[in-house]
């Protein structure tokens, strides 16, 4: 299969599948070879994708998911081999190296992007929208409440206490008018967007993806590993429900 078409363009994999063959026979090891042609059919699925990422860690979560080795064994010394054959598919394929791939992109960003499913992926980057959103309000309101103190009536700051912004439960200021920012909405998400968060974070297209919501809100895939931490699914819910 050295000539791979895909929505009318033909690639050429024959240097990229030499290399695969060569490793493959160097290899004394079965389960090395069967790793590796496992990582190849990954490559080749990947490849069908419209955007496809071969960045080595989000190629290997997927062999790991297909029952390969672990990310990390690929990431250490005894992986090179399987990236040698990730790089080596990734430029027969003409998509950009790793480095080309992460460049400017955050931990958070790549982990995002890790997601296959696409209607997830948007259910999380929606999430993380609105987390840094909120972050940015409270980071505001803690500012202009920085230098705020609040006395009792006919009460006064202690003798040489710098004169800062002191107000009256009254609501009068003894000094300059504080402002704040406008108040954050009662219900950061619309309705459409709890609906979506409803539907994405379900039990059952959580099982599509071999996911399962734990007790404690962790969420674990279908080997048990957590996935997401605990209370994660319990503020998804309540994101949800309460917007």
């Amino acid at each position: 299969m050295s000539l791979l078409s895909i929505r009318g363009v033909n690639y050429d994999l024959s240097s990229a599948e030499e290399i695969k063959d060569k490793l493959i026979a160097a290899s004394d090891r079965e389960g090395k070879k069967r790793n590796l042609q496992l990582l190849w059919g990954i490559l080749v699925g990947l490849l069908q994708e419209r955007e496809p990422n071969f960045a080595v860690t989000s190629v290997c979560r997927r062999l790991e998911r297909a029952g390969g080795p672990k990310v990390q064994s690929v990431r250490n010394a005894g992986g090179k081999d399987f990236r040698a054959l990730i790089q080596a598919f990734a430029t027969a394929a003409g998509i950009p190296a790793q480095k080309a791939v992460t460049q400017g992109k955050s931990q958070r960003d790549l982990a995002l992007e890790s997601i296959s499913d696409p209607g997830m992926r948007a259910v999380f980057r929606q999430i993380v929208a609105e987390n840094r959103n909120l972050r940015n309000r409270c980071d505001r309101l803690a500012s202009s409440f920085k230098d705020l103190s609040v006395l009792a009536p006919g009460s006064q700051p202690p003798s040489g206490t710098p004169m800062k912004e002191s107000v009256h439960p009254s609501g009068i200021s003894q000094a300059a008018q504080v402002i704040l920012p406008p108040a954050a909405s009662s219900s950061p998400l619309t309705p459409q967007e709890r609906e979506a968060l409803r539907k994405g974070f379900s039990p059952e297209r959580l099982g599509e993806n071999g996911w399962t919501i734990q007790p404690d809100g962790s969420v674990e895939d279908i080997r048990g590993r957590c996935v997401l931490p605990p209370r994660f699914a319990h503020a998804i819910r309540r994101l949800a429900e309460e917007g």
